[in-house]
């Protein structure tokens, strides 16, 4: 007779949300206070570092109480999977950016009378110039192993997501994820001055549970490679900083920005399915064989 993992694996999520919450906001919420004036305090640097890796952290330690070094092994062994296909290498590190260029045409085409002052000579003239290059490759190096790809991915689709996966179908399953991911950034994006005080919530919850789907449907055709999901979350982050450097238009695309996404996103659901968002379900991980 099969005994049930089900509790073990609520107990495994409970557990690693409650770690990945702890190790980051002991950091951010004393930085909002102290950035909105409540607080006149100077948080530990160590904090910081452990903040930034908290998802990572939490699931390293969560998989070393629930499963040992067998999960341990299979964490890592996900985080370099690296075989996975060239058109997906291609989806993850285009698709921010062309989602993006598609909402600045359609911005241009139905929401503007003017003609974009850009020019073929500006972009050379950006591209040509030390300091985009110089600022283009701190931003790949910090989004691929800093607190961005790294430190969250290695938790939220390290752990999170093929646990969830177990017992939830790929769509609500990234609902769930999202949720929690969202409520993880609370007290960054409540941070004057940080890199999402400036961005609305009414846009950001949107754009949060459209990444989540998208990184789902990534994960579950690359064989759950959380290389994949920290590739695209990186492109991700790097198209919001870099691309208006190159586009200033890009900042005035409004609600656009918000509609492209989603229909990319209920391309993907309707062609793929919601059930597993992949249209290969019988060669997709089995889970519940990996997880506690």
């Amino acid at each position: 007779m099969k005994v049930s993992t089900r509790p073990k694996q609520k107990t495994a999520l409970f557990l690693f949300f409650f770690l990945a919450f702890i190790f980051t906001w002991s950091n951010w919420i004393p930085q909002a206070f102290v950035s909105r004036g409540y607080l006149q305090i100077e948080v530990p640097n160590f904090l910081t570092f452990i903040a930034g890796y908290g998802p990572a952290l939490a699931a390293i330690i969560t998989i070393t109480i629930f499963d040992g070094s067998p999960g341990l092994k299979n964490l890592f062994r996900r985080l370099t999977l690296w075989k996975v296909g060239i058109v997906w290498y291609i989806v993850v590190l285009l698709l921010p950016s062309e989602m993006s260029l598609l909402a600045l045409v359609l911005h241009m085409v139905f929401d503007s009378n003017t003609v974009s002052t850009f020019t073929l000579y500006s972009l050379q003239n950006t591209l040509s110039q030390s300091d985009f290059w110089n600022n283009f490759s701190m931003l790949s190096i910090m989004f691929l192993f800093g607190f961005d790809g790294l430190g969250e991915e290695l938790g939220w689709r390290g752990f999170a997501l093929p646990t969830l996966l177990v017992k939830y179908k790929a769509l609500f399953a990234s609902a769930i994820l999202c949720f929690f991911w969202t409520l993880w950034h609370l007290p960054y994006a409540l941070t004057l001055n940080s890199a999402m005080s400036g961005q609305p919530f009414y846009s950001f919850i949107p754009g949060m549970l459209v990444s989540s789907i998208l990184l789902t449907w990534i994960f579950n055709n690359t064989k759950g490679s959380i290389l994949l999901a920290i590739l695209f979350h990186a492109a991700n982050n790097i198209t919001y900083n870099v691309l208006p450097k190159l586009f200033p238009e890009v900042h005035a695309v409004g609600i656009w920005n918000t509609i492209v996404p989603w229909m990319v996103v209920l391309l993907v659901i309707i062609y793929f399915g919601p059930t597993h968002l992949s249209k290969n379900p019988k060669n997709m991980p089995q889970w519940s064989n990996m997880m506690p």
